[in-house]
């Protein structure tokens, strides 16, 4: 009939309307670099800055952390802003500058920490490490005591400056203070008078000798400046007391041994 007909024409017909799957809006980071390597740099002398990004590469808001330093603040700093939480667009990024100041012959490691609004990754960590090259000037004994020593004896130390570091070594200056009279007397014997520069792993040493002319205490402090970035002065100290010859003497009485008689048979 022509109602049949009509009926099945509107279900075979063709329809302008679909169904779509509606996708979630999400936040997305990514992290550039995740290490940072200063390489070597001259302490004291040398620092330098790089920095790492932060890029949001999803199609809603990235919401981060203020990153901060979890270890190694003593070397490295970190320039960003002071808010505790950053948003950061949709295709935008932000970046974070770490400053590297070594102070001595070191190889220094660090990490930044922050959190994040990315639900797989919501903990960023970003690793440091750098290395300071410097001359390590070393000096033993840093403390003496020459005891009570009798007057007009002599008794000697030697004190050795040894370069630790992987850089040369000036040994600009050796300056003793001494109570006078004095009977402290720094001795360089054979060595010229500095500056002496020390290659790594290699010894400078030199005399100090008491020889008290009359009773009483001495001291002496013989300061010693370098290159050394981190301690370019050291100081050693000698000490000791002057004291009138005195004898000793010292009695030991061995028990008496009894008398054995031996007889001999053959």
């Amino acid at each position: 009939s022509l109602c049949m007909l009509f009926l099945l024409s509107l279900l075979v017909g063709c329809s302008d309307i679909s169904l779509g799957k509606i996708e979630q809006r999400e936040s997305e980071i990514l992290v550039h670099p995740t290490h940072i390597d200063f390489g070597n740099l001259i302490s004291g002398q040398e620092s330098d800055q790089k920095s790492f990004t932060v890029i949001n590469t999803g199609d809603d808001d990235l919401v981060i952390t203020s990153p901060f330093l979890l270890s190694g603040e003593d070397r490295f700093s970190i320039e960003g802003s002071a808010e505790e939480e950053i948003t950061i667009g949709a295709g935008e990024l932000i970046e974070f500058s770490i400053a590297y100041t070594p102070e001595t012959y070191e190889h220094n490691e660090g990490t930044i920490s922050f959190h994040s609004s990315d639900a797989d990754e919501p903990d960023l960590e970003i690793t440091l490490e750098g290395r300071g090259d410097a001359p390590v000037m070393t000096v033993d004994p840093l403390d003496f005591d020459y005891g009570d020593i009798s007057i007009g004896c002599d008794n000697e130390e030697r004190i050795t400056i040894t370069n630790d570091g992987n850089l040369p070594l000036t040994v600009e200056s050796v300056v003793q203070m001494v109570t006078q009279p004095a009977e402290i007397i720094l001795e360089f014997g054979s060595l010229p008078e500095p500056p002496w520069i020390l290659e790594p792993e290699t010894s400078v040493d030199f005399l100090v000798s008491y020889i008290p002319e009359d009773i009483g205490a001495d001291n002496s402090a013989i300061t010693i400046t370098g290159n050394d970035p981190l301690t370019p002065v050291v100081e050693s100290i000698q000490y000791g007391s002057g004291d009138v010859e005195q004898y000793y003497t010292e009695t030991h009485i061995q028990s008496e041994i009894q008398v054995l008689d031996i007889l001999w048979v053959i």
